[in-house]
C-alpha cells in the first residue's frame, strides 16, 4: 500500500499537407495543413491484473485488518482509495490528449515590387487557426454512488486564430552592399485574454494560461 506508479501507451497518428503558388513573379503563396491525434491506452495493465489477484483478499477477507499498526484505517478502506485512481486513470483510455489539438491551419501570402516607384518595397501577411482542444472530462455517476471519467463526451477549449502582418524594403547601398529592413507585427489586434488550458468535471474552467500577445518587431540586416 503507498504510491502506485504504472504505465500509458500513446498512440499517435496524423499527417500533413503544404502547398505553395506563386500567381506571379513577385506573389507567392503557402498554405499548410496538419492533423494530428493522440489518444491514451492500455493504462495500468499490470496494476489491472494485480487488482484481480489481491480485490478478493485485501478488498474482502483481509479488508477488516488495520493496514498498519498505528494508522486508524483499514486495509480495506486503503486498498479501495488505491483501486479507485487506478480506475480513474483506466478510464480515460481513449480519451484525447489534454491540449492537443486536431487541425491546424496556417496560409502565408508574400508580394514583392521589383519595378516602379516601389522598387524594393514588400509586403505580407499570415493567418493562422487552430482547432479547439479537449480541456476536461464530465464524471459519470452509477447507481452505486461511484463514478468515473466519460471519456466520450469531452469538455473543449475554444478555437484560435491569429493573424501576422509584415512590411519591408531593400536596396542596394553600392556594388557590394544591399541593406534591408522589415517590420513584423504577429497576433495583430490581440490584447488581454486568458485561454482555458483545464476544466472541472461540471465544464466550468479551473486553469488558463496568458494568451500571447501583438508584438512588434523591427529588424535591419547588411548582405556583403
Amino acid at each position: 500500500i503507498g504510491t502506485v506508479v504504472n504505465t500509458t501507451d500513446n498512440l499517435a497518428t496524423g499527417y500533413e499537407f503544404d502547398v505553395i503558388a506563386n500567381p506571379t513573379p513577385q506573389w507567392r503563396i503557402a498554405f499548410n495543413a496538419a492533423r494530428q491525434q493522440t489518444v491514451s491506452g492500455n493504462t495500468g495493465a499490470s496494476f489491472a491484473k494485480m487488482i484481480a489477484v489481491l480485490n478478493p483478499v485485501w478488498g474482502g477477507t483481509a479488508a477488516a485488518l488495520p493496514d498498519s499498526a498505528t494508522s486508524t484505517s483499514t486495509l480495506g478502506q486503503t486498498w479501495a482509495g488505491q483501486v479507485v485512481n487506478a480506475q480513474k486513470a483506466i478510464a480515460l483510455d481513449g480519451a484525447p490528449s489534454p491540449e492537443l489539438r486536431r487541425w491546424r491551419y496556417n496560409v502565408v501570402s508574400n508580394y514583392s515590387f521589383n519595378q516602379g516607384r516601389l522598387k524594393g518595397w514588400r509586403f505580407g501577411g499570415a493567418y493562422r487557426w487552430q482547432d479547439k482542444a479537449a480541456i476536461g472530462y464530465p464524471v459519470k455517476i452509477f447507481p452505486d454512488g461511484s463514478g468515473v471519467y466519460d471519456v466520450t463526451k469531452p469538455f473543449f477549449g475554444p478555437t484560435e486564430a491569429n493573424v501576422d502582418g509584415w512590411i519591408g524594403y531593400s536596396r542596394k547601398l553600392n556594388e557590394k552592399i544591399r541593406w534591408r529592413a522589415q517590420l513584423n507585427v504577429r497576433n495583430i489586434g490581440v490584447g488581454d485574454r486568458l485561454i482555458p488550458v483545464s476544466a472541472q468535471p461540471d465544464g466550468t474552467y479551473d486553469t488558463m494560461r496568458i494568451a500571447d500577445p501583438q508584438t512588434w518587431l523591427l529588424t535591419t540586416s547588411f548582405e556583403f
